[in-house]
């Protein structure tokens, strides 16, 4: 599939407003909006770019989450710095394997982990697949964070109990570590330092910033990270430090290589949400902004920061990434779209296959990803909501003729990295009228017109759901007098936190039979 349609370009500079310019970058930015799928029809789009990576062929590619938005195909993307997007492996994917991160390794392959932790896949920049098993348990592991390391491997972050981190060679041989991570730890993004070791980043009991060597030891920091912290993508910088973004703190930290931690940064605007982050072509570290301000900023190596919204509703940028052409380049999960950013001056374009040193590879992290706090999903201030799954896809309400081999309702089952509120929206599959391009809802007016399809919000439900694994029982029943009628339905699941951060929104189908 094949698309390159650039929606809109937003000039952002002086003219604009003054605290968005940093003296450092006088010069506007140019922002390019390419959206990813069909909008503005109407339908539902259920592309949801996350991570992105600059390839070894001139673009950059991305995992697209789609199949987490049912009835949506999960494939992996590349856009050319034109913004001709084509997506591959939807056969081979389809709606079982949900690609999470994404990394190009030094064979000059796009490498990226699998949802589940059955797989960590390898695609060649002409859409070949391969899936090299993990070993692990598909029911209780998630493989998240991966990066290119110092020795030539890929390092992922494999969400289990406890939690482990693995190093994979080229070839699939896989070997695990986990002495030395703390009582509760949950890894969760991953990058190559410049100090010849990996740092990651860690949201369990006790929030850190870790360090593995090549050879396995782990270390962990924790001084110098405020309360509620939550450290998320993490980036070699231009000056020795690893950098990351803090979900809980709202800003953007750094750490040395003797794990001496410093949360420092000024110019952010108010309730920040630094997501993605990597370091640019220009020494500057760069990142994007997930909260109420969607849009992208820059980082000095001195931690003054400037930021410069989309000016989109509804959009929420996620991952960074610096590209072939050298510009920056961002996903937007929501509206969906990837967004280039054009930098005020030129810089050397980045070609070729990259070498095992930080900051050659562009995906979150430098070169690194992760599963960042929305599953598949998801939106990186947001809770993590893994492990979807209902007991039964067709069933039937109580009180109604029994069917034989048809069960009265379903489970939802789900796991929460955290306490969330956790909203079901209930959507049904029905007839529409197209009007001006549009599928509306039935009518006197316009009951002649075309039809078609739209899926219509037939109620909400909303639970409190904690940390681990949760289960919600559903017979079809939205309140003492509203329930479903037989039909189809998507469910739409989105968890929110203390804090207002919100999850990626995902998708269950089911059928209600009469």
């Amino acid at each position: 599939m094949m698309h390159s349609r650039p929606r809109r370009m937003v000039a952002l500079g002086v003219s604009v407003a003054a605290m968005w310019v940093a003296p450092a970058m006088a010069r506007a930015i140019t922002l390019t909006e390419y959206p990813v799928g069909s909008q503005g029809t109407g339908q539902p789009n259920y592309h949801q770019p996350g991570s992105i990576t600059a390839g070894p062929d001139g673009r950059l590619w991305f995992t697209d989450n789609g199949c987490a938005g049912s009835p949506g195909i999960c494939q992996i993307g590349a856009i050319a710095t034109d913004g001709t997007i084509t997506e591959y492996g939807a056969g081979q994917l389809g709606t079982t394997y949900v690609p999470d991160q994404i990394v190009t390794g030094a064979d000059c392959n796009l490498w990226f982990t699998e949802n589940a932790g059955r797989y960590v896949g390898r695609m060649t920049p002409s859409g070949a697949l391969t899936q090299f098993p993990t070993g692990l348990d598909p029911g209780n592991n998630e493989s998240d964070g991966i990066a290119l390391g110092p020795d030539g491997n890929l390092w992922f972050i494999v969400d289990t109990t406890p939690a482990t981190i693995a190093r994979m060679t080229p070839s699939g041989t896989i070997t695990k570590f986990s002495t030395g991570l703390n009582p509760g730890a949950i890894p969760n993004f991953i990058a190559a330092g410049r100090d010849g070791n990996l740092w990651f980043t860690d949201i369990g009991t006790h929030a850190a910033i870790g360090r593995i060597t090549p050879s396995g030891a782990i270390t962990e920091f924790s001084a110098g990270l405020p309360d509620g912290s939550s450290p998320q993508q993490i980036a070699a910088g231009p000056d020795g430090e690893v950098w990351f973004s803090d979900q809980g703190a709202r800003t953007i930290g750094r750490v040395t290589p003797s794990g001496a931690i410093s949360e420092d940064v000024s110019g952010l605007v108010q309730n920040a949400g630094p997501a993605g982050l990597t370091l640019g072509p220009d020494g500057n570290l760069w990142f994007a902004d997930a909260s109420w301000y969607a849009g992208v900023g820059m980082v000095a190596p001195s931690g003054t920061a400037t930021e410069w919204s989309d000016g989109q509703s509804g959009s929420v940028p996620d991952y960074i990434a610096a590209g072939p052409d050298g510009n920056m380049w961002f996903t937007d999960y929501s509206l969906p779209a990837i967004w280039k950013v054009t930098l005020p001056t030129s810089h050397a374009a980045t070609t070729g296959c990259p070498s095992s040193s930080p900051g050659s590879g562009g995906s979150p992290g430098g070169g690194s990803a992760s599963g960042g706090s929305g599953s598949g999903s998801g939106a990186v201030l947001g809770p993590k909501l893994t492990r979807l799954r209902e007991s039964h896809a067709r069933w039937r309400e109580s009180g109604r003729a029994r069917r034989p081999g048809v069960p009265i309702g379903t489970t939802f089952t789900f796991g929460l990295n955290t306490n969330a509120t956790v909203r079901f929206t209930f959507m049904e599959n029905v007839r529409g009228r197209r009007v001006r391009g549009k599928c509306r809802a039935v009518t006197g007016a316009n009951r002649r017109d075309p039809g078609c399809r739209r899926s219509a919000e037939m109620g909400v439900l909303t639970t409190h759901g904690r940390a681990g694994r949760n289960q919600v029982g559903f017979r079809g029943r939205l309140g003492k007098r509203l329930g479903l009628p037989p039909g189809s339905y998507t469910v739409l699941i989105t968890a929110t936190n203390a804090r207002g951060g919100r999850s990626v929104s995902h998708g269950l189908r089911f059928t209600i039979v009469g």
